[in-house]
Formats: structure tokens, C-alpha cells, sequence
């Protein structure tokens, strides 16, 4: 019986799963650039380092982000006996693979159907953000699993608050989003008169102890790092990121609006008409107040990044199974189950159809074995330390942002290609200014620059090797 009941979800998870197992095993690219090199690198310096309040950058705390995840990917990194770009990649697998197995229990719950709820995993599974982060690392899917179990585990206070521990550990303040939606959700009941004082006061000490267990981490970093992390994590990496488009990452004010659309397609339409489908339901007192937040939980962020001054594509992750659900939700509205049955089967075949096929799950790699990190490995045979003046126009970008105060204090820290740091591994520095180039890149063993650089530094050394874009000096 149980068998046959999910059977469907069975057969996406062997094939999902079972692709990009293969795919991600036997045919492995290198790490890229930004996230997957970035925080490997972090994980591994901090096991180095035994640094386990804060992440690590070649040797300095990073305080931008919160340990735990980069911690993990730096356990799997170091002492799994595969690859790193094999091991790391299918740890993340396994969390979106479980990041999709809450989606179809969440929606499950939320719609009451199987049906929709497997189409909902598909959907998402197969959109091109999401699926992307499913074959790379990145923290965007711990966060996701994190937000998704609070909300399937909300009456269980220790299940719930250990599930926001990974969402807050993965991207920090945005880890405490389920719980300003319940809190505004118990708020409703309350001046609804659907629950009374005792239940508001039970409700609202729950979510003020579990905010307070959550805070422990920022307690202690502001203990031992104080105004440096408060100015760096807290108002760089959090507050000027929603007022300011910091780094480049400018866009229109409808950025993630299109962005949507372009994900989803012409499901993105269904979308809008399943939006307004749940909206009419709870208007006619067809979906009770918790059915409807269970319908419309990550919707509030999804406006929330339309607020936002950054604009980056990955910030969507989260919502993308709140845009599926909708769109799949129009399937409740068939109400003979044979022609149901029928549409389901069409529609799942067809998703699968478009995702393996159309998208060319096989055959798309995120990265491949670029002059940076040939470069880099080259250099690691033959030097001890690395000396690398970014290109012109990247120090022109950089000098710009900075005049125009959308830099951070890190901004200058991974150059154009932070994966060179893992893959040279060892002391390496980028330069942005030429000036102190030329002071400084003597006290580096080998120096890396562009041709189109060479008049303007004048003590080279010996040339190394010459790659189509950067020469390698010693």
C-alpha cells in the first residue's frame, strides 16, 4: 500500500538522485568561483586553525558568515577518501536531496494531496537555480532545509529550534525568517480572537527562547571579536546588503520579479492563477489560518527580496518551492480522480521529459579546468608564495565601487578568482593597486600578472610560464 502511494515520488528520487550521482561522480570539474572554493577553503583552515567560532580565509577570521556550514563541508573536504570536487559536490546533493523529500512533506500537509505535493518537488527540483545548487556547493540549501523543518516540526520546540540552528548557522539572521512568520501568524489568531491570551503567551515564549538560543552564537562573537563583528557581520554583511547594491550586484527594481518568470517559464502564470486560488480559498473560509500559512510561508520573503537594494540570482533559492506549489496546486481543482490521474501522469512525464532532456542534465557543468587554476597549480609545483595583480579592469571596477562606498571590508580579499587560494594552496595575496604591487610583490616567492600589465611593472623576474591570459614570474 505504502509502496504504491508513493510510488511516483520513488521513481523521481531514483531518477534525480541517480543522475546526478552519476553525473557528479564520474565526470567531477573543478571547484569555481565564488561559493564553492570559497567555503571548502573556509572549512578546511578553520579545521587547521582550530577556529570553530568563525570561519577562516587564508588565516583570517572571516565574520561575515556564521562556522557550522562551512565547518561541515570542510570535515567532508578533508577526510572523506574521494576528491574534494567529488565528495563536497555529493554531500550537497544529499542535502538537496533532503531538502526535497521536507518540500514534498511540507506541501503535502499544505495541500492534502500527494499529487500536488510530488509535482511541487519535481517542479523544483528541475528549475534552473535550483538544480544548479543541487550539483555545487553552496549554503542556500541548508538554509531552505532549516526553514522547512520549523515549520514541520513547529510544535515540537527542540526538533524546531535544532532545524533553525542549521538555517541560522547557514546564512545567519536570514535563519530567524520562519520565526518572524509565526510569531506575525500567532499574532493574527490572536487579534482574530482565534486563540486567547494563554495560548498568545504559551506561543510567544516559545519563539522568544528559541530567538534566545539562536542569539548564543552572536553573544559569543561579540564577546571575542566585538566592534569588528558587529560592523562587519552585522551592519556590512546584512544591513548595507539590503539598503545599498553592494560588490556589482546591481539590477532593476522588478530583478527578481523577472527573474521568476524566467525560472519558471509558463508556469510561472499557473503560478500567479495558484496564488490567487489559495487567496480565494481562505477569503471563502475554505482554508483555515494555518492551511493558509502553510500555502503561503516563503511567499513574504519572496516579497521581502523585492525590497532589497542587492540584487543576486541564488538569493531566489528559497522561494522557488513556494512558486512550484502554486502553480502545481491547480491540479486540485480536477475533480474527476480519473482524469486527474491521467493529468498527473502527463504532467509529472513531461517535467521529467523537460528537465533530463530539454535542460541536458548530463551534459551542463558549472565550471571547467580555466587558465586561473591551471595557473595556480603550475604554480604550486615551482613556488612557495603568491603575488597576484588583478587585471586592469577589475581594479577599475573595484576603485569605482569604492568611490561610490558599495564595497565591503572583504570585498578586496578574493580577486577575480578566489578558487586560485585552494588550488595553489599555499600563501597567496591579490594585489588591486599596482603601486603597492610594485612595493610588495618582491616579498612573494612567484608573481602572477596579465599581459596587458607588463608595462607597467617593470621588476618581473623570470618568466615561468605563459598561459593565454596570465604569466606565471618567478
Amino acid at each position: 500500500m505504502i509502496f504504491k502511494k508513493y510510488f511516483w515520488l520513488g521513481v523521481f528520487f531514483l531518477l534525480f538522485g541517480g543522475l546526478l550521482f552519476y553525473k557528479l561522480s564520474f565526470f567531477p570539474t573543478p571547484l569555481f568561483d565564488l561559493d564553492e572554493s570559497l567555503y571548502v577553503q573556509n572549512g578546511l583552515e578553520m579545521i587547521k586553525n582550530k577556529s570553530f567560532l568563525v570561519p577562516v580565509w587564508q588565516g583570517q577570521v572571516w565574520l561575515d558568515k556564521p562556522p557550522l556550514s562551512p565547518l561541515l563541508l570542510g570535515v567532508v573536504a578533508k577526510f572523506s577518501p574521494l576528491p574534494v570536487e567529488i565528495s563536497t559536490r555529493i554531500y550537497t546533493l544529499l542535502l538537496s536531496l533532503t531538502a526535497l523529500f521536507l518540500i514534498f512533506r511540507f506541501y503535502q500537509k499544505a495541500a492534502k494531496s500527494i499529487k500536488t505535493a510530488i509535482l511541487t518537488t519535481v517542479i523544483t527540483a528541475f528549475t534552473p537555480i535550483f538544480l544548479q545548487r543541487a550539483q555545487v556547493v553552496s549554503l542556500d540549501v541548508t538554509l531552505l532545509i532549516g526553514w522547512l523543518g520549523f515549520f514541520l516540526f513547529i510544535k515540537k520546540p527542540f526538533i524546531s529550534t535544532l532545524f533553525l540552528f542549521l538555517s541560522v548557522q547557514s546564512k545567519s539572521l536570514l535563519g530567524f525568517y520562519p520565526l518572524a512568520v509565526y510569531f506575525s501568524f500567532v499574532l493574527f489568531q490572536y487579534l482574530t480572537q482565534q486563540i486567547k491570551n494563554k495560548q498568545l503567551i504559551k506561543s510567544v515564549r516559545q519563539i522568544f527562547f528559541q530567538g534566545l538560543v539562536l542569539s548564543l552564537w552572536y553573544i559569543a562573537a561579540l564577546i571575542v571579536y566585538q566592534k569588528q563583528f558587529f560592523q562587519a557581520h552585522l551592519i556590512e554583511s546584512h544591513f548595507r546588503r539590503v539598503s545599498a547594491s553592494l560588490e556589482s550586484h546591481f539590477g532593476q527594481r522588478t530583478f527578481y520579479l523577472d527573474l521568476i518568470k524566467e525560472q519558471f517559464g509558463p508556469l510561472f502564470y499557473l503560478s500567479l492563477a495558484g496564488f490567487i486560488l489559495s487567496l480565494y480559498r481562505f477569503y471563502k473560509k475554505k482554508l483555515s489560518a494555518r492551511t493558509f500559512l502553510w500555502q503561503n510561508a516563503l511567499l513574504p520573503w519572496f516579497l521581502f527580496l523585492n525590497l532589497t537594494k542587492t540584487k543576486i540570482s541564488w538569493y531566489l533559492y528559497p522561494v522557488i518551492p513556494q512558486f512550484a506549489f502554486y502553480s502545481a496546486s491547480l491540479l486540485t481543482l480536477i475533480k474527476p480522480r480519473l482524469l486527474r490521474s491521467c493529468l498527473f501522469v502527463f504532467v509529472f512525464s513531461w517535467l521529467i521529459y523537460q528537465g533530463v532532456f530539454k535542460q541536458n542534465l548530463l551534459k551542463t557543468f558549472y565550471s571547467k579546468e580555466d587558465t586561473h587554476i591551471i595557473a595556480a597549480k603550475t604554480a604550486k609545483i615551482s613556488c612557495d608564495s603568491l603575488a597576484v595583480l588583478v587585471p586592469n579592469y577589475t581594479r577599475e571596477t573595484f576603485w569605482t565601487l569604492k568611490k561610490m562606498n558599495l564595497t565591503i571590508q572583504t570585498t578586496s580579499w578574493w580577486g577575480e578568482h578566489p578558487s586560485m587560494v585552494y588550488y595553489f594552496g599555499k600563501p597567496l595575496r591579490f594585489f588591486y593597486s599596482v603601486k603597492n604591487w610594485q612595493k610588495q610583490a618582491k616579498d612573494y616567492d612567484c608573481q602572477i600578472i596579465n599581459p596587458e600589465d607588463l608595462k607597467l611593472v617593470k621588476k618581473r623576474g623570470r618568466l615561468l610560464k605563459s598561459f593565454d591570459n596570465m604569466l606565471l614570474y618567478h
